[in-house]
């Protein structure tokens, strides 16, 4: 259950939209409680960077406990800085223990706190970088609201969120078709309140995400474009993102000096809050190396990703990084043996029917040729035709579903 939750994403990229709820909650925290939620973020935060798990989930159920005394105190204020503290330290298994507290106390809950807490939830997987994790944990709670009646603006800011992040979690286990549902069920909500009209953007960036894993560049475009002329100046962060993903829908097309122009020109904060989408840049960009046969920069910008990729607990980006890695060696070195190292990492992958997938499968083949394994080589360029043609078939239906930008 462990790898499985920590396995992936992956990205992607979506974007991730971390904002807090619609409302305003005043303040119900008594100074006692305040300096006594405090010290126990901190005791949290000191187990974490020690590595002690029990002490850790001791922390996380005294911190929840006054949750299920006081039902006044579920909301936001009293979460986020829970949410805080486990992103800062990409507390992957840290945060699989609080979903399941959460899940076992529900009867403490009302709907929407609890729905509002699996927001929460969502965004702290989203930190470290394993989406399809929000396709698995979300399942049951997506299955629930399918009948939940929301009816004012904080509701249908929690259920907006949910939506968008569970179709991102689709679009990571190859789920095209239901994730263009989940996508269109959100902008009903940014279409309903002005509210909640700055959220489009985040939208739009995840549809165009949508595209580009179906290897639909040009439909992909209209999407990602309306999001850059949109999306917020202030999230830095999200529109370097943005920007990614527009270099790799150019490289899908073969554009690889636009493409180049577009990674290039990306300027990084010298604090990058969210390092899933400093891992996709060193993805996008290490494929655009390989593309133009540069190993060694590729193998560069390997070498400085992998440690971010352990950083976050993301098993996703380190078995990528890892797959372009045996790549490189297999330049230098070519053998069976790495062709077999690189197959068992292709099966630790979510979903092969997406572009990334075809992307490896491709290098690959590539190896193959370099051996003179032909019928290895001709066994996968079927697989890869196959591949293309499921998703072009899923292209159809995901574009049933979307409003044309």
């Amino acid at each position: 259950m462990l790898r499985l939750f920590l396995c992936l994403l992956a990205s992607l990229a979506l974007i991730y939209a971390t904002v807090s709820s619609a409302t305003t909650v005043p303040n119900l925290f008594t100074p006692a409680l305040d300096q006594e939620r405090k010290v126990t973020l901190e005791r949290l935060d000191t187990h974490l960077q020690l590595k002690d798990r029990r002490q850790t989930e001791l922390a996380i159920i005294d911190y929840l406990t006054p949750l299920y005394d006081d039902a006044s105190k579920q909301h936001n204020g009293f979460y986020s800085p829970l949410y805080r503290v486990l992103r800062k330290n990409h507390a992957a298994e840290a945060m699989l223990f609080l979903d399941q507290e959460l899940d076992q106390n529900r009867h403490h809950f009302s709907d929407l706190n609890y729905y509002d807490f699996k927001r929460g939830i969502a965004f702290a997987i989203a930190a470290t970088a394993n989406y399809d994790q929000l396709y698995y944990r979300l399942l049951p709670v997506m299955e629930e609201i399918e009948n939940y009646q929301s009816s004012d603006l904080q509701s249908d800011s929690i259920m907006l969120t949910l939506h968008y992040a569970y179709a991102q979690g689709l679009v990571r286990v190859g789920l095209y078709d239901k994730a263009a549902y989940h996508y269109q069920q959100a902008l009903t909500f940014t279409n309903r309140w002005s509210e909640l009209e700055n959220r489009r953007p985040v939208v739009d960036l995840l549809i165009g995400e949508l595209f580009i894993n179906l290897h639909e560049p040009d439909k992909a475009f209209p999407y990602l474009r309306k999001a850059i002329i949109n999306f917020p100046k202030e999230r830095t962060d999200g529109r370097i993102y943005l920007r990614t993903l527009l270099a790799a829908a150019h490289l899908q097309l073969g554009q690889v000096d636009l493409a180049e122009e577009i990674l290039d020109n990306v300027v990084f904060l010298k604090t990058m809050p969210r390092k899933d989408y400093l891992l996709y840049h060193y993805q996008i960009k290490t494929h655009l190396r390989l593309k133009q046969n540069d190993h060694a920069n590729a193998k560069a910008l390997i070498e400085q990703a992998k440690p971010i990729a352990d950083q976050v607990n993301s098993l996703y980006y380190a078995d990528v990084f890892q797959l372009t890695d045996l790549y490189v060696t297999f330049q230098q070195s070519p053998s069976l043996k790495l062709i077999a190292d690189y197959d068992r990492l292709l099966e630790k992958l979510p979903s092969l029917e997406n572009s990334y997938a075809l992307f490896y499968l491709s290098l690959k083949k590539k190896m193959l040729q370099q051996l003179g394994e032909n019928g290895q080589e001709k066994d996968l360029q079927q697989e890869i035709e196959s591949i293309h043609s499921k998703l072009s078939e899923m292209t159809q239906k995901v574009i049933a579903q979307l409003p044309n930008r």
